[in-house]
C-alpha cells in the first residue's frame, strides 16, 4: 500500500482499478471477504483477478496456489524479486521442491487453490482468478494465545527480510497485472 501510495504521489495512473483489502471474520466462515464480495458482485464482473496471502510470513519458506493461468505468472514474478536466503524468489523456491512438469524441466511447485481463505468466494461465487502467497515455518502457535507480535518478532520473521519478499511478490502481482496490455493468463 506504501509503495501504491509513492506512485500516485510522483504522478502514476493504474490502466486498471486496484483495490486493496483487509476481511475480518475469516474463521468464522470467511464472512467479511464473501459479504464484501456479495455487495459488489455486479463491479467484480470485470475484475482480473484477486491475490490473496492468509498468514502473510511465518517463516523463510515461500508457498504459492493459484490457478492454472496464473502459475506461470508467479513463477515469473520470483524471478524479479531477491531471495533473503541469496540469489532470486525463484532459485529457492525451485531449490525447496521441484517438481518435474512433462517437459522434464524443474519448476517451482505452485499448489492448487481448494478453499479456507478469502479467495474462495472470489474464485468460486465470482469466478476470477486467483493467487495465494505465503511464507511458512514452524508456526506451532496458529489460533493460540501465543500467535502475537512477540512471537512473530522472535521466531515468524525477526528480521522482517521476508515480509518483505512477500510484499514484493504481491506488489508485482498487483503492478503487472493492473499495467498489462494482455492479461498474463496462461
Amino acid at each position: 500500500a506504501r509503495g501504491l501510495g509513492q506512485l500516485l504521489k510522483a504522478g502514476w495512473r493504474p490502466k486498471r482499478t486496484i483495490i486493496l483489502a483487509s476481511w475480518d471474520a475469516e474463521e468464522q466462515g470467511l464472512i467479511g471477504s464473501t459479504e464484501w464480495l456479495e455487495q459488489h458482485d455486479d463491479e467484480l464482473r470485470k475484475a482480473v483477478a484477486y491475490f490473496n496471502t492468509d498468514t502473510g510470513t511465518v517463516g523463510p519458506n515461500f508457498r504459492a496456489s493459484a490457478v492454472p493461468s496464473l502459475r506461470r505468472f508467479l513463477r515469473e514474478i520470483s524471478k524479479a524479486v531477491a531471495s533473503p536466503g541469496g540469489g532470486t524468489l525463484y532459485d529457492v523456491w525451485r531449490a525447496s521442491g521441484a517438481r518435474r512438469p512433462p517437459s522434464g524441466d524443474a519448476e517451482p511447485s505452485v499448489g492448487t487453490l481448494g478453499s479456507g481463505s478469502d479467495f474462495t468466494s472470489f474464485l468460486d461465487h465470482a469466478g476470477v482468478p486467483a493467487t495465494d502467497i505465503r511464507s511458512s515455518g514452524n508456526y506451532g502457535v496458529y489460533h493460540s494465545v501465543f500467535d502475537n507480535f512477540a512471537w512473530y518478532k522472535k521466531f515468524g520473521d525477526p528480521t522482517f527480510l521476508y515480509s518483505q519478499e512477500i510484499a514484493r511478490v504481491y506488489g508485482l502481482e498487483v503492478l503487472l497485472m493492473a499495467e498489462a496490455e494482455a492479461l498474463p493468463y496462461d
